[in-house]
């Protein structure tokens, strides 16, 4: 009951997954969750438990209609939901660092009778399809990579061909550094998605996603992988561009001249974290100092 279950960030492949790009998500260190027991809980956990409680009833459901693809133990869970059972979580709710997600994860690796063990590569397809039935409560319907990046707890590479395979980050370089952005605003993501979605179906806007923005989303995660930091730079910042040209809903008013500054600047680039709209704000900097004194307190590296 001692495990923490971390948050991720999706790194590359915001919007453009759906579209059939591939996508690289890492585990969000900086914040996690844990099971606890508290005989008299504060009001904000008994919130949480009344969410795992409507949970429960939803997964009981899925179960007993043949749907949930795994057995879980509801006995021992409803035991300890009446002992006071809740998820005290770090992990920002609306920021696209996996919230939900982590959740999830953890309530897999602790009640389901027979769990797929992490090192079960081959079966990377299947706990991710659970993960995704179980996750769907909170979304309406999920692809299961948040919560299986939280319950490998490694970073995962979900290519083209709907496979999912474990990566290995590149050695660090002392010039370039990801960064986190808080922009102070949660936000809502299915809005944003359905969003994304309606432009794609206009052909013109379409094929610039599939001719610009996808390529260099594969030039970015392989470039990334392959530790080739300066081509990284140069296929962040093409994402930028794209981004604040023709997604420019998905970033804040406020943060829109800062945008831009940074692209003209170049000693960091920016892009959208996620769904975008809000949350966080990925960063990649070649000057440190120099986003530092930009941006203090608000920027927080990845590692």
């Amino acid at each position: 009951m001692r495990m923490e279950y971390y948050g991720k960030i999706l790194l590359f492949g915001e919007h453009v997954v759906v579209q059939g790009a591939p996508a690289l998500a890492v585990p969000l260190r900086r914040y996690g969750g844990i099971w606890r027991f508290l005989a008299d809980m504060d009001t904000e956990s008994t919130t949480y438990q009344s969410s795992i409680r409507a949970w429960f009833d939803y997964l009981l459901r899925e179960h007993q209609q043949g749907r949930l693809g795994v057995a879980l133990d509801f006995e021992r869970l409803a035991d300890d939901l009446d002992r006071g059972l809740y998820f005290e979580s770090t992990i920002p709710v609306g920021y696209g660092a996996g919230s939900s997600g982590a959740l999830c994860a953890a309530l897999y690796d602790t009640y389901a009778i027979h769990p797929i063990g992490r090192e079960d590569t081959s079966s990377y397809a299947i706990i991710r399809g659970i993960l995704g039935r179980m996750e769907s409560f909170f979304h309406g319907a999920s692809s299961g990579a948040d919560p299986i990046v939280s319950y490998l707890n490694r970073p995962l590479l979900f290519d083209r061909d709907k496979s999912v395979r474990a990566v290995a980050p590149p050695a660090a370089n002392p010039t370039y550094r990801l960064f986190l952005l808080n922009t102070g605003h949660a936000r809502r993501t299915g809005p944003l998605v359905e969003a994304f979605q309606a432009w794609c179906r206009q052909p013109e806007y379409l094929s610039r996603v599939l001719t610009e923005l996808i390529p260099v989303t594969e030039d970015a995660i392989y470039a990334y992988l392959g530790g080739q930091w300066e081509l990284l730079y140069e296929a962040w910042e093409s994402i930028s561009h794209f981004q604040y040209r023709y997604m420019q809903e998905m970033i804040l008013p406020e943060w829109r001249s800062v945008w831009l500054e940074g692209l003209a600047k170049k000693a960091h680039c920016l892009k959208i974290c996620g769904a975008g709209g809000g949350g966080f704000i990925l960063g990649l900097s070649r000057n440190w100092d120099a986003t530092v004194a930009e941006f203090g307190s608000l920027a927080a590296t990845l590692d």
